[in-house]
């Protein structure tokens, strides 16, 4: 009896047993949790502040909890990699925590990994790998991954471009609310590629966005209503969205609004708070607000000019890559301006600033190539070749230099007809000069036209020169000009094009 009664009792205290372990284990987990134990939310949560303490733990909790296999945690823990927070930047790092959530066929993780392809980040660039992996993300229903995709379809990147594909994509992401793919219907809505330019859809995309407290929306948004795209102008209400969107930590809305205070628009001109807003963007590595505060420097009248600051924010800009500022960079080096004069580092920076897609640096450029200057030879077919550059981008100006390729026929066949055709364009676009010269460009003659002008105005200037010094000379010394106008050389001709070019340059440059 005792016997089996000790076997009833040691069940019974076994059962309390177990039932006291899972207690314990229960109120260990809830002490830990309270005591902040790491979790993948909290590691969210700590991940966005600005202080490097917290960072650090972020990186740690998500380190910790992606060596146990949680998928999130590969992905959060690669993004601290790609952007260094809380730990040194590793693009090869990231990359592998990436690859190693999308093996799992995360629909996030299959998106930033095919942008680890598409940027050539930790990785080779390889836009098809890249398109595959949008469209693997895509179909888990990652509305990212179909943005992404839409992309690949707009631009031809790793397939076939199909703009119609790309837009019906963004459709079906926007229509379930994701506010990227709303933005970038947006932006296509806009364009002229665009089966069906519709401004006014444009900007309800934008406003749907920007409602959905995307920061990007809202500086968009605040340059529709600035601009008047798709709305009526309205710098108040641009304004309005600058500051949504800088108090949302967007360093764009931040120069958007700064430039608003800077011409008054919308707001009370101000243009040492437009300085403070430019500053602050420019601290957080927003590289057209350091352009923007060599502007305030080299030529805001508001402000005492600081040539060396200005040099050193277009400097900073420059080395970001922001496109204006190399070119302002090789304007400085070609005129002198507070640094030693220097075309071949002048050439470097317009070539540089090209190939970033400023049209204007082209021009520069090419000017280059049409003289032999900055230590290249002199190279029609080049010039021509950066001016169609410019021209193919609507630049008014690129039009009209392209006109005139054609027009003289420098490194393209000429072809007066063509070169009236681009003079057009340019006239259209309200290119002053262009439409001084469309009658003669249209005649056929605007070549001959433009140096029969240009040579008449250099021997007035000779002419005059001449004649001040035959004040002192008898009168038999004077030269014999009969004969002289049998025709121009082409020697001179060249040199007639060569100062037009050049002089037209500097001008340019100068903002003159």
């Amino acid at each position: 009896m005792r016997k089996k009664s000790n076997s009833r009792f040691r069940g019974l205290m076994a059962g309390l047993w177990l039932m006291a372990v899972v207690g314990l284990v229960g109120i260990t987990s809830t002490l830990q949790a309270a005591q902040g134990t790491p979790s993948l939310a909290e590691g969210k949560r700590l991940v966005t502040s600005k202080a490097a303490a917290d960072q650090q733990q972020a990186f740690e909790i998500f380190q910790s909890l992606s060596r146990k296999g949680n998928i999130e945690a590969h992905i959060e823990l690669g993004l601290c990699y790609l952007d260094g927070i809380g730990v040194s930047k590793d693009d090869s790092k990231a990359f592998e925590l990436f690859k190693k959530a999308a093996d799992a066929k995360d629909g996030r993780a299959l998106s930033l990994l095919g942008n680890m392809y598409h940027f050539g980040r930790g990785v080779k660039a390889e836009s098809t790998k890249a398109f595959d992996l949008y469209r693997q993300s895509a179909a888990t229903g990652n509305l990212t991954g179909q943005t992404n995709l839409a992309r690949c379809y707009l631009e031809g990147k790793g397939v076939t471009k199909n703009w119609a594909k790309g837009e019906e994509l963004l459709r079906e992401a926007a229509a379930k609310n994701h506010a990227d793919a709303m933005v970038t219907l947006a932006a296509v809505l806009i364009d002229s590629r665009s089966k069906k330019v519709d401004a006014a859809e444009s900007f309800r995309w934008m406003k749907q966005a920007a409602e959905l407290q995307d920061p990007e929306a809202m500086t968009l948004l605040g340059h529709m209503y600035r601009e008047g795209v798709g709305t009526s102008a309205n710098p108040s209400s641009a304004v309005e969205w600058y500051r949504k969107a800088a108090a949302a930590n967007d360093t764009n809305g931040m120069v958007g609004l700064a430039d608003c205070y800077l011409l008054g628009s919308g707001v009370a001109k101000n243009v040492q708070t437009c300085q403070t807003h430019y500053r602050t963007a420019a601290d957080r590595g927003n590289a057209l607000a350091m352009k923007r505060l060599g502007d305030l420097y080299l030529n805001n009248q508001a402000l005492p000019r600081d040539l060396p600051k200005a040099i050193e924010w277009y400097e900073k800009a420059a080395k970001l890559g922001q496109p204006d500022a190399l070119n302002t960079m090789g304007v400085l080096y070609v005129t002198g301006t507070g640094v030693t004069l220097d075309e071949k580092k002048a050439l470097e920076y317009f070539l540089q600033s090209a190939n970033a897609g400023n049209p204007l640096a082209m021009l520069h450029a090419a000017k280059f190539f049409a003289m032999g200057r900055g230590g290249v030879k002199q190279n029609f077919k080049t010039y021509a070749a950066w001016v169609r550059k410019s021209a193919d981008l609507g630049y008014p100006e690129g039009m009209y230099e392209y006109g005139l390729c054609f027009a003289y026929g420098d490194g393209v066949k000429r072809n007066d007809k063509t070169a009236a055709l681009w003079i057009r364009k340019a006239a259209d676009a309200g290119y002053a000069q262009a439409k001084k010269d469309l009658p003669a460009a249209e005649a056929g003659n605007l070549a001959e036209m433009q140096m029969i002008g240009q040579f008449a105005e250099q021997m007035g200037k000779v002419m005059n020169a001449l004649d001040e010094i035959s004040k002192s000379m008898p009168s038999s010394n004077q030269p014999a000009w009969e004969g002289f106008g049998g025709g121009l050389s082409e020697g001179t001709k060249e040199a007639i094009r060569e100062n037009r070019a050049w002089n037209d340059d500097i001008r340019r440059m100068n903002g003159n």
